[in-house]
């Protein structure tokens, strides 16, 4: 959905990072092909770095309650 919803937007000046261990979906993904970038693995000061340089956190999830990336995200002031 994030995908779609981001290539319909194409918002001007902006990225879009699919970061860390997530289950991916090689059926949809290559439709998306150069419209985001992907990290698979990082480290958590990798990772610190990029909820702090984020503007937004987005986590689309028909499945995830309340996730820990929630609460770091936010550790990290981003909304």
């Amino acid at each position: 959905m994030l995908l779609s919803v981001w290539n319909k937007l194409k918002p001007s000046g902006a990225r879009l990072i699919v970061a860390g261990g997530h289950v991916r979906d090689n059926t949809i993904f290559p439709a998306f092909a150069g419209s985001y970038e992907e990290i698979l693995r990082i480290s958590l000061s990798e990772l610190v770095a990029l909820y702090q340089n984020a503007d937004v956190f987005v986590l689309p999830s028909v499945a995830e309650g309340f996730g820990h990336v929630y609460l770091e995200s936010l550790a990290c002031s981003t909304p």
